[in-house]
């Protein structure tokens, strides 16, 4: 499986270090959340069961009654049986009891054992009543029953007692940094931070990494960050496309060997760290440091606000996504491939400010929805549909000489592009004429 490849991590071997334990918390940013989700999507019928946590789900019973109904529509008389202990509980939903009937409702199912993902876990409030359901819940799950929990946080309670018990495990960045996030003792692992937007910077261990022996190395870094799965044609093409196979691959391997002195030297405990390792013709990230990357962060929440249901779920994604983007894609480094990137990235977030915009001016907001559609305009110059929805709002809102000025520049657009005017276009003329 590709995914497989990329992560370095297989479901089996998930499978492996969760054995024996009722509860299981996988760090934030660890890769075994995509090989639980690609598992999960081949064997809907036969694999474990998969809940996101709505984020009007704030508190235990609103997420078991939530959890209760989708497991109801999708299994059918297999759900039934799963949320009947649920429905039973919520007549007194004490944390206690909605506990039990969760581990009654995983028992009652026919695949064994019964794997139940909880994702986006941290929406619930951290209050007494949480606490206590999920000490609870360790204590009814049955041996053949597990809870696995992602988190983009997770705190030292109640998960430190549970682990130090043995009824969770903390499996993917075991020894990560960020603040608020438990951490467990396991083999060493150098924390990379790279922020792409901006200057770009990077942090090893919390501290700055500066001296890069020459922009080709600083250069190739990023490459390698930005782009997960690499085969050699590929690097060749983006860095030295006019060198035989032979020069290539010496600049090729001398740079990449400065690039792991840059690591070393920063971690300073006399070891040698790869950025990345070679298999079955790729270069795939080196299981031996441990990456974080703004980047990709914003990517993966651009792709989850793009296939959100819930408008209100989208919204706050789209501006997880805006908040992301601080500044362009590495605005020192100006390599074809970076200038690539920096304009896709500038496309997606001009998507996700007019998708925004939309969504605010539904909810109500006029004055953020004009903000994202004049922020939207300014990304992507050229874009006619961007121009027609900023001038709309802006005569929603009042400003009717605002609107005409850049409407004049919708029409400065089409002659320099030599196409006309849209019937929503001319329909806005019409407005601004009369």
């Amino acid at each position: 499986m590709i995914e497989e490849s990329i992560t370095r991590v297989s479901y089996e071997s998930f499978r492996q270090r969760i054995a024996g334990r009722k509860l299981v918390l996988l760090a934030p940013n660890t890769p075994y959340r995509g090989v639980f989700l690609s598992y999960f999507l081949r064997e809907p019928q036969q694999g474990p069961l998969y809940y996101r946590i709505d984020a009007a789900e704030t508190t235990v019973p609103a997420m078991i009654r939530g959890l209760a109904a989708e497991m109801e529509a999708a299994l059918g008389a297999e759900g039934e049986r799963f949320a009947r202990p649920l429905h039973e509980a919520l007549q007194d939903p004490s944390a206690p009891r909605l506990a039990e009937a969760l581990a009654a409702g995983l028992a009652a199912l026919d695949r064994q054992p019964s794997i139940l993902f909880l994702d986006e876990f941290d929406r619930l409030h951290v209050n007494a009543d949480f606490l206590t359901f999920v000490i609870s819940l360790a204590h009814h799950l049955g041996n053949k029953a597990q809870v696995v929990i992602n988190s983009r946080a997770l705190r030292a309670q109640p998960w430190y007692d549970l682990v130090v018990r043995g009824d969770a495990v903390v499996v993917g960045e075991e020894r990560a940094t960020r603040a608020g996030m438990l951490t467990v003792e396991g083999p060493f692992k150098p924390q990379i931070e790279v922020f792409g937007f901006g200057h770009g910077h990077v942090l090893v261990n919390g501290q700055p990494l500066t001296r890069w022996d020459g922009a080709l190395p600083r250069s190739l870094f990023f490459f390698f960050i930005d782009r997960p799965l690499l085969t050699r044609d590929e690097i060749f093409g983006a860095f030295w496309p006019g060198l035989g196979v032979k020069e290539a691959t010496n600049v090729f391997h001398v740079t990449k060997r400065k690039i792991s002195e840059c690591i070393s030297n920063s971690v300073e405990d006399g070891a040698t760290y790869e950025l990345t390792r070679y298999q079955n013709g790729y270069y795939l990230p080196n299981d031996k440091v441990v990456r974080h990357y703004d980047v990709f962060d914003f990517t993966e929440a651009y792709q989850r606000a793009d296939g959100a249901d819930d408008p209100q779920a989208a919204f706050a994604l789209f501006q997880r996504v805006i908040d992301l983007h601080r500044a362009p894609f590495l605005t020192t480094i100006t390599m074809p491939w970076a200038n690539d990137r920096r304009s896709s990235l500038r496309q997606m977030l001009a998507h996700a400010l007019s998708s925004a915009s939309k969504l605010a001016h539904d909810f109500g907001n006029q004055t953020l929805a004009l903000d994202y559609a004049q922020r939207a305009v300014g990304l992507i110059p050229n874009n006619a549909d961007l121009y027609e929805a900023a001038i709309a709002l802006l005569l929603e809102t009042g400003h009717t000489g605002e609107a005409r000025a850049l409407f004049a520049r919708l029409e400065a657009l089409h002659r320099r592009l030599g196409s006309v005017l849209s019937a929503e276009g001319r329909a806005l003329g019409q407005r601004l004429s009369s």
